[in-house]
């Protein structure tokens, strides 16, 4: 889905998919469904034919004049309008993936690397620690997992879970 805030209230009967269009990766995309907010009539709420990602880049245009707004003008028209995209970033398998890239953290402190390649790694105070990783495997496959870990003398496991 994808809300568009409008700097007006708009009329809701005017308010239909003729004029609108969007591009995703400046690909044409289909919209299956607009609805106008009942209770906020400056929100339109758009339903895409195709599934959107994270790396997504989105735009929208207008171009028919017949969307009217509570004052009577009408919507001007407007050509590739960046869409923000607001969901959640996950991290491409196969790829690699830094410490420091989680979306969750329970124990963990980040610390300057002093190696080649930098960064930072995570150091844990406390017995057990959790961090999560937002991810999103890119083809199913066998992969193999390669973990660098400095424990000094902790007990270091691994679990996976979908």
């Amino acid at each position: 889905m994808i809300y568009a805030s409008f700097n007006k209230m708009l009329v809701d009967s005017t308010v239909t998919s003729g004029g609108f269009s969007f591009t995703v990766n400046a690909n044409p995309v289909n919209i299956t469904d607009i609805s106008p907010n009942n209770e906020n009539p400056s929100l339109v709420i758009y339903n895409l034919s195709q599934q959107i990602y994270d790396g997504d880049s989105i735009k929208m245009s207008y171009s028919n004049g017949e969307v009217k707004a509570t004052d009577g003008t009408s919507l001007e028209y407007f050509t590739d309008i960046v869409v923000k995209n607001n969901l959640p970033v996950f991290l491409a398998i196969p790829g690699k993936i830094e410490a420091e890239a989680f979306s969750f953290n329970q124990g963990l402190q980040l610390e300057n690397t002093t190696d080649i390649g930098g960064g930072q790694n995570v150091d844990s105070p406390m017995k057990e620690t959790i961090f999560d990783y937002n991810v999103r495997v890119m083809k199913t496959a066998l992969y193999n997992m390669e973990v660098r870990i400095a424990c000094l003398g902790k007990r270091v496991s691994l679990k996976f879970s979908n």
